[in-house]
Formats: structure tokens, sequence, C-alpha cells
């Protein structure tokens, strides 16, 4: 049945909120649903949003107006968030929540994995991952912290394809979250990085760089947050190697990276990128804690002149007054989330699903939806949605 938008609402309803659902929401809902009887529970929570959307289930995000997030399926075991605006209801995300994404997170090890687009959409079976042994693509990213597999396969390829403009695969080294402690796992791994304790997820990173540049083809990297120490270090452990092995031992003139939010101090590493060949750029958001305060970007400014100091403490000043955002925020309200650009990136982020709405991108999001909407949920049974209507 062909129809124009992905409308889940009961076609014999004339009133109420039209419900819709964005690519990447779907094609994860399609991954991570595993029966009929949980796709029935979904079923139904998604289409009393039709008539209640904004339900005392549902809890307001901060990041724009009329953004909730509500857990659904047995035992809360996923999470949407959605939209509420122009008498329609969207979906943005679709997720594992509560106990189901903590043993997601205890499985998951340190692997590269290739990406591919899916009808549009950055996706994957995290019950069936697509692992591989070497980069093979042109593109490469390494994740920051606190990233399941499913989320850092989207997040990245927003990344990459910010720096390198549209892309169809690209190959991702998942650095794994400490499911029981969280960030502070997470931050106690990039700590040690950094003091030149090399960890076990930073020594494999070293022979895919090795392999890589043994190989002979050029890849583009994008490394964020804390991939970037994962970078940083690696390159450290590889130019020592060098150093034992001789002369004749290659650099790594092959690999470019862009770091994205950087965990890493550029001016402290930028001698030893350089001697190694790694071609690099930064992108870090004024106000983003995790560039200018933890990785002392902001402080090095202060020692380049009366200018540098200004701007130095701008942001410094500027990052402090947003950390709550960063460590409290949504993803949007964070500016260390998503790769910084204004917004234009936005327009870009709502075509993969990644931006919430707000007022002044109202009309590029309702734009989007029906863009997107052609086709949706026109796929064999398991995922015809009872009441899909043509418009």
């Amino acid at each position: 049945m062909q129809r124009e938008n992905a409308n889940l609402v009961d076609p014999d309803q004339t009133t109420g909120y039209d419900v819709y659902i964005t690519p990447h929401a779907e094609l994860t809902m399609q991954y991570l649903v595993g029966s009929e009887r949980e796709l029935d529970t979904v079923k139904e929570a998604i289409m009393k949003l039709s008539s209640l959307p904004r339900s005392l289930d549902s809890f307001q995000r901060r990041d724009g107006i009329d953004i909730f997030a509500t857990r659904l399926g047995l035992q809360g075991k996923y999470q949407i968030e959605y939209g509420v605006h122009s008498g329609a209801v969207t979906l943005y995300s679709f997720a594992l929540a509560g106990a189901a994404l903590i043993a997601q997170h205890k499985s998951e090890k340190p692997q590269l994995y290739h990406i591919k687009k899916t009808k549009g959409a950055w996706a994957i079976d995290v019950n069936n991952p697509p692992k591989t042994q070497e980069v093979k693509t042109q593109h490469a990213a390494v994740n920051g912290q606190s990233n399941d597999l499913q989320k850092a396969a989207w997040l990245m390829a927003a990344h990459l394809e910010k720096r390198y403009g549209e892309i169809q695969e690209y190959t991702l080294y998942h650095n794994p979250t400490h499911y029981m402690l969280g960030g502070k796992g997470d931050t106690w791994e990039s700590f040690r990085d950094k003091l030149g304790i090399t960890t076990a997820v930073t020594r494999k990173f070293v022979d895919i760089l090795d392999r890589a540049q043994e190989k002979g083809d050029e890849i583009k990297w994008v490394a964020h947050s804390q991939g970037s120490v994962i970078f940083a270090e690696a390159v450290r452990v590889y130019e020592k190697r060098k150093q034992r092995k001789g002369s004749k031992f290659p650099t790594l003139d092959k690999h470019s990276v862009a770091f994205n939010g950087c965990a890493i101090n550029i001016a402290h590493n930028h001698n030893r990128l350089t001697r190694m060949g790694v071609r690099y750029t930064v992108h870090n958001a004024p106000d983003d804690m995790v560039a200018q305060i933890i990785g002392l970007n902001s402080v090095t400014l202060l020692l380049k002149g009366s200018r540098g100091r200004v701007v130095g403490i701008e942001k410094f000043k500027r990052s402090v007054n947003k950390r709550k955002s960063v460590t409290d925020g949504t993803t949007t309200e964070s500016p260390h989330t998503l790769p910084h650009g204004g917004s234009r990136d936005r327009e870009l982020k709502l075509q993969h699903g990644l931006q919430r709405p707000s007022k002044e991108i109202q009309s590029t999001h309702d734009a989007s939806v029906k863009k997107l909407g052609e086709g949706f949920f026109n796929k064999p049974s398991f995922f015809n949605f009872r009441g899909c209507r043509k418009r």
C-alpha cells in the first residue's frame, strides 16, 4: 500500500494528532523490536500519542518546546523521543532503555564495524552487527564516551558528514561505554590514556592504524570527545614503536583526522601529530567544556598574547556557564555531542532524525517530514501498523 506519509493513527479517526516517524527511528525500531508481542505493545503505545501526546507517562525534554520522551514496550524496554507541533506528533528516536540498555552495554567490546546508510538513515542491527577486521572504507570514526553501538553508529555518521560531506558508508571503531560506571568509568579510561597508561581500547586502535597504514589507502577519520584521546594516545604509542624499529618504519601519513569536540590539548599534541605525518583539523564549540576545560584548549590561548587571552577567557567562561548542558543536557542541548557548526547543520540533522525541532527551524522541519515521509512503513506485514493510511 503506497502512502504519502507514515501516519500511524486509526483510519476512521477524524480528530487528534497525526503521528509520523523519521527514517532513523523507523529503521532502529525494525532492528530492535524482537517479537509480535512486543510489536503489539509498542504499536499500542505509539497510537495512543494521537489522542494523548502530552500524557503523564512522558516527560518534557529541555532542548525545545513540546519535546517529550517516554518508555514503552514490555518492562519499559524501549524509549522514544518525539515532538508535538502543528497538530502532529513526530517520532525522532527509538532506543533501548533501562535493563535492556545496560545488558547491551555489557555485551559490547572494542570492535570495528562497517556501517552503511540504509534508506537514507544510519542504523544497525545490534543483534547481528556488521563486524569487520580492518578499515575498508575511505572514511572512519572513533566515538566518545557513553555511546552504545546504535547511538555511535548514527552520531559518528553525523560528524563524518559534517566534515566530509554526504557519504554512504564508513568504518566505526566502537569505543564501548562502561555500563556499570557510566560516564565516570569512561572518564577514568580517558584519564589513564592522557597519562600514558595506555588502555586496552587504545592498544587495539594502534594496531588498526598500523594495518591501515601498511595497506596504503588514505583514510579520513573523525575522532570525537574521548575518541580524540584514543587517537592521540595511539599516535604516541605508534611513534614509540617507530623509534624502536628505526627510520624505515613508516609514519602515519595515510591518515588524516578531524578532531570534533576534542578532549585533548591540541597544542600539546601538535608536534607529535606533525612528526608522524597525520594531517588534522580541529572543530570545537566555544562553549564546549570538554574541549575548552577538560582539553585545556581555552587555557592554552592564555599564552598567545593579549588577543589570545581575551578569547581564551571568554571560551572558558562560556564553557563554565554551559557545563550543565554537557553533563545533564539532551543531545541537542549539549554543545558537545553533535558536530559544531550552527543553524545550517540543523537542517542536516533533521534529515537523519537527529535534531529536535525548535521555533527557528519549524518550517525546515515541516518540509523534512514531508520529504522523508513517502513510503514509510511500506514493508512486510511485521511492520504494517494497523491504521496506516494515505492522507
